[in-house]
């Protein structure tokens, strides 16, 4: 199956841009949320994406990039029951969220 568009740009093309990436730490960083397994908070996020965006854009097109594990918490609800949470690492949230503002 051919995956171009009729432009010639595959969608990982299209997601995986300098640009695409940026605004998708924007809105990451304006949604705020917890920190995921590695302890990185959107805080830290700019610096992180600086030093690793380059092996991400590059992971995301040969097709190697893996997200990592999400940690998992409770929080009470009002019943008294627990609700189970999955808290992605930012990362994985910058990338996420570069897919959805293609598709």
């Amino acid at each position: 199956m051919d995956m171009r568009k009729q432009d010639g740009i595959t969608l990982i093309e299209k997601i995986a841009t300098t640009s695409n990436l940026v605004v998708a730490c924007e809105k990451v960083y304006k949604n705020k949320g917890a920190a995921g397994i590695d302890g990185i908070t959107v805080y830290e996020i700019d610096d992180h994406m600086v030093k690793y965006q380059k092996a991400i854009i590059a992971k995301l097109l040969d097709g190697t990039y893996e997200p990592q594990p999400v940690k998992r918490v409770s929080i009470p609800k009002e019943n008294g029951s627990m609700r189970n949470l999955g808290i992605p690492v930012v990362r994985d949230r910058v990338v996420q969220q570069a897919i959805l503002q293609i598709i």
